[in-house]
């Protein structure tokens, strides 16, 4: 079982935020809606690593380890505009995944905007996030979804 936090709004317009223990995504956006949470975020919190003992060390020093807020905003910024242009081609496994992903979110209470976003927003990069932020761009600029979906890519057939 996986462990995801959440941050999720309840009936009454309260945000909470928490954990919980399911088997998949799915399931754990299940259980969110059986509590009556419409989930706002979700994520899969990674597993710590088993660590070793450590050693004492006499002499610390203080070295950055990752980028800067500012790199990272900028390494944000030019990931949101590097939208391609034309149709992607999408595998068989990933038009399942993508219809999935997207039935548990709206099965959840999201509405169709906010669980394209959170699709597009997810930490791996491939056609599935560049899909979900293109049909996502569409839609808010006025497209319907079956529209966005046909000029996103032709791998969705005339049933979507």
């Amino acid at each position: 079982m996986a462990t995801f936090s959440y941050k999720a709004v309840s009936g009454s317009g309260s945000v909470t935020t928490g954990e919980l223990e399911a088997g998949d995504r799915g399931e754990a956006l299940r259980m969110l809606d059986r509590k009556g949470l419409q989930p706002v975020k979700l994520a899969e919190k990674a597993s710590a690593p088993k660590s070793e003992p450590k050693q004492k060390s006499k002499a610390r020093t203080r070295t950055p380890v990752g980028p800067t807020a500012e790199q990272k905003a900028k390494a944000k910024a030019a990931e949101e505009e590097e939208i391609p242009v034309g149709p992607i081609k999408l595998k068989r496994a990933e038009v399942v995944m993508f219809t999935e992903e997207l039935s548990d979110m709206l099965g959840a209470g999201l509405q169709l905007e906010p669980a394209l976003r959170a699709m597009g927003s997810r930490q791996q990069s491939g056609n599935l996030k560049l899909v979900s932020e293109k049909v996502r761009q569409d839609v808010r600029d006025g497209s319907s979804f079956s529209n966005a979906l046909r000029k996103a890519s032709p791998s969705f057939g005339p049933l979507y």
